[in-house]
């Protein structure tokens, strides 16, 4: 980033603050497009509702002179976008005090905060409403929403860092015990979002489910290291020389279905935890040995491959009700 031209870093500001949204609205979100039609960024809600979002990244330096111009031309944009089925107009910036700093607010100069217009100070609202008559702009101000994104420093973890404790703050609500990649599961949802914002069909979508499979992707990655005793070298070693042996039993519906359902009616009155999980596996890992007599593997080896797929399988199984419950997917 230290050599990124002020477009590219605005262009990834842009793509960060989409996924900050996508986070914030999970629950009510149904899809997101990046570069649509209207918007910088538009979130399709499950009631049939837009949100449209312009975002704008300034420089820190010229944050103090700079930000009355790119509050304008957000709402300028945000002016033409309006329509009857929008429920919210959103203007992402990195600018902490985007009304200018002549402006008083008791909200504004935190790094990471959602304003609604309502919660301006009176100052702050006469202000808007002044700059709208003024500029001839259609806009409802109490759709008007201000969502302040801090992105400066050219350390990945300082320009990210509000990026980073959102879906933090995500993965926290189903999860509090396992240690996610969060600079992985970033750079695979950033993946997809370019291939969004580039599909020349500006009809085409990032559906919730493709964003959180993604995370469920990565999760299948990180999952079972607390559901054995093995360390992480010896994990690692395995889970890379049979990767597609575990995906193949992973995915397999008889498979699974057959683990679970020993799983459960082996687990009766004790709780679905990973301690449980934990005897389940250590007591049952000679059951699955007809599944591998075709492969030439060592017992030693056999018994640690096994435990680890019986652990990513269990391991998903217990989270992924959290999952949904989080991001509000119904089956």
């Amino acid at each position: 980033m230290r050599n990124a031209t002020a477009a590219q870093t605005g262009y990834c500001f842009q793509d960060c603050a989409g996924i900050v949204l996508f986070f914030d609205h999970i629950k009510e979100i149904d899809s997101i497009r990046f570069e649509g039609s209207k918007e910088d960024i538009e979130l399709n809600l499950k009631d049939g509702t837009v949100m449209f979002s312009q975002a704008k990244y300034c420089d820190l330096n010229s944050q103090r002179e700079r930000a009355h111009s790119c509050l304008l031309k957000s709402l300028l944009t945000l002016s033409e976008a309006d329509s009857s089925n929008c429920s919210n107009l959103i203007y992402v910036t990195n600018i902490i005090r985007p009304l200018g700093s002549d402006i008083s607010s008791d909200n504004f100069g935190q790094p990471d905060i959602t304003i609604h217009f309502d919660d301006l100070t009176d100052e702050g609202k006469e202000y808007i409403d002044n700059l709208l008559q003024k500029n001839d702009l259609h806009i409802n101000p109490l759709k008007l929403t201000f969502r302040i994104i801090a992105f400066h420093g050219s350390e990945s973890r300082s320009r990210y860092k509000v990026i980073y404790d959102n879906i933090g703050e995500f993965l926290s609500k189903f999860n509090k015990k396992y240690n996610f990649d969060i600079d992985k599961l970033l750079s695979l949802i950033l993946e997809i979002v370019s291939c969004n914002k580039t599909e020349k069909n500006l009809s085409v979508t990032l559906s919730k489910n493709d964003i959180v499979w993604v995370i469920i992707e990565q999760i299948l990655s990180d999952i079972g290291s607390e559901l054995d005793d093995f360390d992480d070298a010896t994990r690692s070693e395995i889970e890379s020389m049979y990767k597609d042996i575990i995906s193949y039993h992973q995915e397999r519906i008889d498979f699974t279905s057959r683990v679970i359902y020993d799983f459960n009616k082996w687990r009766g009155n004790l709780p679905k935890n990973n301690e449980t999980i934990r005897s389940f596996i250590s007591s049952h890992i000679d059951s699955y040995d007809d599944e591998f007599e075709d492969c030439e593997i060592d017992s030693e080896i056999k018994v640690h491959l096994v435990s680890i797929i019986l652990s990513k399988i269990l391991g998903l199984r217990l989270i992924l009700p959290k999952i949904k419950e989080a991001s509000g997917i119904v089956d």
